[in-house]
């Protein structure tokens, strides 16, 4: 069973900056997500997100929005 780990309220114009477990950071446009129903399978991040690794697994996602309107984002490893 697959279950969704994510729910953003965004617009089609909006960009989103996706950080995985081994550090690595990708930013991406929402209008290159194709739209599904209810029932129908989403895409691979791989498919959507260039050079993403499909071994990697998503531990954050923000809208660009959300990193305008609170600031810097700090990174330790």
């Amino acid at each position: 069973l697959e279950c969704a780990q994510y729910a953003l309220s965004i617009k089609s114009n909006n960009k989103l900056m996706a950080v995985t477990h081994l550090g690595n950071c990708y930013q991406f446009a929402v209008d290159g997500i194709a739209e599904t129903k209810g029932r129908e399978r989403g895409q691979a991040l791989a498919q959507i997100i260039p050079g993403f690794d499909p071994r990697e697994r998503l531990v954050g996602l923000w809208t660009m929005t959300e990193m305008n309107e609170q600031g810097t984002l700090i990174f330790f490893t």
